[in-house]
């Protein structure tokens, strides 16, 4: 039976799988087209070999994933998938591993966890609910370790944004058992993250501001004083007649509203398929771009800046 609901779905693009307990690694690699190993080929030319050169490619379809030097060390898709299912055992069943997907071929994989359930209703205004994941993401096309965020969906309107969590994930580096006291300091860090966005959300809901400080503040963000840059314009037309939701009192004239206008943007209007908006949200210019916007409107309109 599925746990996933519609929202999920829209949110999570690209491909991607719900997790069930019973399922093997592999099952789950297969169930998103991603049942390979990574094999590591020194690069050759004309007969000779350079072994400081790493291709990396699929075990299944010799695909291409990337090109490294030979110090980098590859955790194979099924160790990944298992130290996500450890580190969610040793949460005390706090998390478990709901969700798994890839981007860009299987250069990209992500695990997600369902974190709302353990919010109680800390995320919930009346008609404006949010739920919130914790992600983590690992990469086989570019030199970059995992990394672990919480990303928040506005069921309202599908608008994503993600929170990124400082507290490195060293249990990935390293191949031994890991316990609840690995576990916690990313966990913490997640709830901490989630119950941060909740406040901030809550007080951009109670603070009403005018259309023309919409607009002011637009113009000050973009540094644009005369309003006359497509992306002021596009977010001004967004705020102002096409905002999802924007009939509801946490949207109607709040500064929520305008924040909303924001991610709205980011999650639907820019062009791009739904893989590369996926990515960009969860470690791109469009995740970016929102911490930014909500950081500015703190700024702005609330008397002082939640750490």
């Amino acid at each position: 039976m599925t746990q996933l609901t519609k929202a999920d779905h829209k949110l999570f693009r690209g491909t991607a799988a719900e997790v069930h307990s019973w399922m093997s690694n592999k099952d789950i690699l297969k169930s998103i087209g991603c049942d390979f190993d990574v094999n590591r080929i020194p690069h050759t030319l004309g007969g000779r070999e350079f072994p400081e050169v790493q291709l990396w490619h699929r075990s299944d379809n010799q695909d291409l994933l990337g090109v490294f030097g030979s110090r980098r060390q590859c955790i194979q898709p099924e160790t990944f998938i298992q130290y996500f299912r450890d580190f969610c055992d040793a949460s005390q069943k706090e998390i478990n591993l709901d969700l798994v997907g890839s981007l860009d071929g299987g250069k990209t994989f992500y695990m997600a966890s369902k974190l709302t359930q353990n919010q109680n209703a800390e995320l919930e205004n009346v008609g404006d609910k949010t739920d919130s994941w914790l992600v983590v993401t690992d990469y086989y096309g570019e030199s970059r370790a995992p990394k672990v965020m919480v990303l928040f969906n506005e069921l309202v309107c599908t608008n994503g944004m993600t929170k990124q969590i400082s507290q490195r994930f060293r249990a990935f580096s390293h191949l031994k058992e890991m316990k609840f006291d690995d576990v916690a300091p990313v966990l913490d860090s997640a709830l901490t993250q989630s119950k941060v966005y909740s406040d901030v959300k809550d007080k951009l809901i109670h603070t009403p501001i005018s259309m023309e400080s919409a607009k002011e503040a637009l113009r000050t963000f973009f540094n644009d004083p005369s309003g006359d840059s497509s992306k002021v314009k596009i977010l001004e037309d967004i705020y102002q007649n096409k905002l999802i939701g924007g009939e509801l009192e946490t949207r109607n004239g709040t500064a929520w509203g305008l924040m909303s206008a924001a991610t709205q943007h980011s999650s639907h209007s820019r062009a791009g398929n739904g893989e590369r908006t996926l990515r960009s949200q969860l470690d791109g210019s469009r995740g970016y771009f929102n911490t930014r916007f909500m950081n500015f409107l703190e700024s702005q309109f609330l008397s002082h800046a939640i750490a």
